[in-house]
């Protein structure tokens, strides 16, 4: 009965909210999916309430997400949980301005350029600073190698995300098939929502050292599985574009 219910606000909620969410979004990973719900209220408030622009916010959010960043660099446990929930926050931040764009109507292609795009260079600096931080504290030469592992397959994956969309028609269609075949694919992809829950969680723990080893094996591991899978999936459709 219980479960029944929630089902039921589900989908009453994304009713409520077609064309706020984008549809994909709603089958996204599990970090991404719950985020697009926690910041759907305070998206309708700014959208009542104030005559900020989309474009306006990504600015703010950007400034706020590389100012986020040198907090790492001190390498204490304080710094680094107060680095990580201000990260959280600004992930969330960073869900409501293209879905205030949609309520307003003011989607462009200028504005995805200026969210998208800072976004890998402030998550790579987030790797950076705290891979710094952590070497001040440690002073162990080991964490510059995984850092530098971890920055680059960060990097890595995004590169070959875009790359693969623009090169292929059919991109967006076998993501979505690999990312519900796959449960890894769909729930741990080596993007923001996943390092930004990842750190807070190690943060709380005080493992951020561990992390930074963990970013730089995953990382790679993720991108040669992913490239190999992607791959095979561009020889299924060449074959399929040959034979019809």
């Amino acid at each position: 009965m219980l479960i029944k219910k929630i089902k039921q606000r589900v989908e009453k909620f994304k009713t409520e909210n077609e064309g706020i969410i984008k549809e994909k979004e709603l089958k996204g990973n599990l970090f991404k999916r719950w985020g697009r719900y926690i910041t759907i209220p305070p998206t309708r408030w700014i959208y009542k309430n104030t005559n900020l622009r989309p474009n306006q916010l990504t600015v703010f959010v950007i400034i706020w997400g590389y100012l986020t960043a040198y907090l790492f660099t001190k390498g204490t446990y304080t710094y680094i949980l107060i680095g990580a929930i201000s990260l959280l926050l600004n992930n969330w931040a960073d869900y409501i301005d293209g879905s205030l764009a949609r309520m307003q109507k003011s989607s462009s292609k200028f504005g995805a350029w200026i969210d998208h795009v800072p976004d890998v260079f402030k998550f790579s600096l987030v790797i950076g600073t705290l891979t710094f931080g952590l070497f001040k504290t440690t002073n162990n030469i080991q964490i510059i190698i995984f850092g530098a592992l971890a920055v680059t397959s960060y990097v890595m994956t995004n590169y070959i995300y875009i790359f693969f969309k623009h090169e292929f028609p059919y991109a967006d269609e076998v993501i979505e098939e690999t990312k519900g075949a796959s449960l890894v694919m769909k729930n741990f992809f080596y993007d923001a929502p996943f390092i930004v829950w990842s750190l807070l969680l190690a943060a709380i723990f005080g493992r951020t050292y561990e992390l930074i080893i963990f970013y730089g094996i995953y990382g790679w591991v993720y991108n040669i599985g992913a490239y190999f899978m992607l791959t095979r999936k561009i020889l299924q459709h060449e074959k399929k574009s040959k034979i019809f």
